[in-house]
């Protein structure tokens, strides 16, 4: 009999050796999932094309899912087994029959059939090999049986009709939405207490710590279903680590958001930091379809392109961002904003997706949302956030640190650094290396006034290839003998700034002294080879945060005002105070290019009007007057 789906002896690659040899539950990695792609191979050559056709079935039936292997929308003919009681309330004799992998048919006796037909295939084989008395065959024939009820469940999830078949039968009718199937055994258990079976379950490689919270099991078990079709394996293990809620089925169900979320992937991918910035851009765009669902009558982000709706795509905006009618202001401004950029470069998308396909009918409706876009989103929309967002800089207060507080904390970390420093060279671990890596990196964004974000992501190979060369003869011939002695007691090193500008970073001779220790002891203190950053988190691939760091240190230095330490409010500090010490043009433009941005940013955003300067100078001109 031909398998409606194909033979799945691969699939227990991961859970068993190739030789035979007992597998090893209880010494790997605790983020194990079963790989999809394994599932496309076949040992029956007589059914290959069938079993390719349907084998393409299942993953479509799979792809669709946006539970983990649960459709989000409502199935009509689809139910979930339940135990049943009778008249007095005792139970009804109704015990789950299961489906055969290859049979595809129910059986009571599961084991007891798969010993007699199916001796001769590969996995069951194994798990026969085992003594009765022993667990391992006990966890081989589960996973036998567990797999055939997913190649079922899948199958009515597909047809749209039938019943699931779940590991535990629930006690009372429930929503299909409700289940999911486990990331490492396949088999279907409430999303509710899934957590608690992969906490336990034997197929679970063992390694490490466990990742916390349930919602973070859900998601790695969404991750373990096979990718929708047009979506990278990137987006799909990028959407795997969002924090599982009602926004993330919504995202997984549209199509038009995942190509939203595969074209913001292609441009930002290959930087891992901006990973947090894709999900977010991907997660404001699913709140406003799902509150769209429970305002207006939009059921799919397509639907907000069709210039019918325009007027509710603008009513659920602005019930999303909190629109008050009578004051004319929004509670979260920018998040109108931020939505209304998103759904022209949805449109856009739609727009190209549809000359693709030749529907002359959404091309135009695309273009028609654009132009109704370009006329009235501004008075409906962007005026009354834009003027919300003025209105809450009025007046607001300016916190720019105090001269004491800077030197304050530069004088704690020059103390720690020597104190790390002596540590780390008389005893190195990853905890001297942590602690001299987080002073060292404070240091450089309090000295340099440099963006966090910039120096925290510096790259190993940027500090390697730093510049060590001597001047030139004619530039040396202009500067003065302080700045010469100035040019040789710092290094310079250049690093990616924002906007993919070239940024300089100045070392003095003691941050030089300490970034030379921690490259010198990366590998004996226990950061990976893979962690590119200079400064790496140890036994991890992430960097530790400039952010934190200066948080940290400004506490504990005794600051006055620690708040006001912060690596924006200190690039704001230097540019006012740079407008008080009168410094020419060229001086301005040199200041603002060592900073990272344009003039007229400098001069309209950073360089923040300082009351005491206007108290005092304006005040004697209007007197005069």
């Amino acid at each position: 009999m031909a398998s409606r789906y194909p033979d799945r002896d691969t699939c227990f690659l991961k859970t068993m050796n190739a030789d035979g040899a007992d597998s090893k539950t209880d010494g790997s990695d605790e983020d194990y999932l079963p790989d999809s792609s394994e599932l496309s191979s076949s040992n029956d050559s007589s059914g290959e094309e069938t079993s390719f056709h349907r084998r393409q079935a299942l993953e479509e039936a799979e792809a669709s899912s946006t539970d983990g292997g649960l459709n989000r929308r409502t199935h009509h003919g689809v139910s979930v087994q339940v135990l049943t009681q009778k008249g007095d309330g005792s139970r009804t004799y109704n015990k789950k029959k299961n489906f055969c992998l290859w049979c595809e048919r129910p059986y009571s006796k599961i084991v007891r059939h798969v010993e007699a037909v199916h001796r001769s295939e590969p996995v069951v084989a194994r798990a026969l090999s085992f003594d009765k008395n022993f667990r391992e065959r006990s966890v081989q024939l589960n996973l036998i049986r567990h797999r055939g009820n997913f190649a079922h469940n899948i199958g009515v999830l597909r047809e749209g009709s039938g019943v699931l078949l779940p590991c535990k039968q629930p006690a009372k009718a429930a929503a299909p939405q409700d289940f999911m199937h486990c990331a490492h055994c396949q088999g279907l258990f409430s999303r509710r207490h899934l957590w608690r079976h992969v906490k336990r379950c034997p197929l679970r490689k063992r390694g490490g710590h466990p990742k916390p919270g349930r919602t973070r099991v859900q998601s790695l078990c969404t991750y373990a279903t096979p990718v929708t079709p047009g979506v990278g394996t990137g987006l799909w293990k990028l959407l795997s680590q969002m924090n599982y809620d009602d926004v993330v089925p919504v995202i997984k169900g549209d199509s038009c958001i995942m190509q939203f979320g595969q074209h913001l992937y292609n441009r930002l991918g290959s930087d891992v930091g901006k990973h947090e910035y894709i999900r977010q851009k991907l997660r404001e765009v699913g709140r406003l379809l799902l509150h769209a669902m429970k305002v207006t009558p939009l059921r799919s982000m397509e639907d907000f392109i069709r210039p019918p709706n325009f007027f509710h795509v603008v009513h659920a905006i602005r019930s999303l961002a909190g629109y008050d009618d009578k004051t004319n202001t929004y509670r979260v401004p920018l998040l109108a904003l931020k939505v209304g950029h998103s759904l022209q470069k949805i449109s856009a998308m739609v727009e190209c997706q549809a000359l693709m396909e030749g529907s002359a009918l959404t091309v135009e409706s695309a273009r028609s949302f654009r132009k109704l876009y370009e006329a009235r989103w501004s008075e409906l929309i962007s005026t009354a956030a834009l003027k919300t967002l003025r209105e809450i800089k009025w007046n607001a207060p300016l916190l720019l640190p105090f001269t004491d507080d800077v030197k304050r904390l530069n004088l704690y970390l020059l103390d720690q650094q020597r104190e790390y420093l002596d540590g780390l060279s008389a005893h190195p671990s990853a905890k001297q290396w942590s602690m001299l890596a987080k002073v060292t990196l404070t240091q450089l964004i309090l000295f340099n006034r440099r963006r966090e974000g910039e120096v925290s992501k510096m790259r190993l190979s940027s500090f390697e290839s730093r510049h060590t060369a001597d001047l030139q003869g004619d530039v040396a011939q202009a500067l003065s003998e302080m700045e010469k002695a100035l040019c040789h007691h710092f290094t310079r090193i250049e690093i990616p700034g924002k906007r993919g500008r070239k940024v300089p970073v100045l070392l003095s001779p003691c941050m030089q002294k300490a970034m030379e220790l921690l490259t010198e002891k990366r590998a004996e203190c226990g950061v990976t080879p893979d962690n590119f950053y200079m400064f790496a988190r140890p036994a991890a691939l992430s960097h530790f945060r400039g952010s934190d760091c200066i948080r940290l240190y400004a506490r504990e230095c005794g600051a006055k005002h620690p708040e006001a330490l912060s690596s924006t409010r200190l690039r704001k500090h230097v540019a006012t105070l740079s407008r008080v010490l009168n410094l020419s043009d060229t001086e301005m433009d040199q200041l603002a290019d060592f900073l990272g941005h344009d003039i007229r940013v400098h001069r309209q955003y950073y360089r923040l009007p300082e009351g005491t300067l206007q108290l005092a100078k304006l005040s004697k001109l209007f007197v005069a007057l």
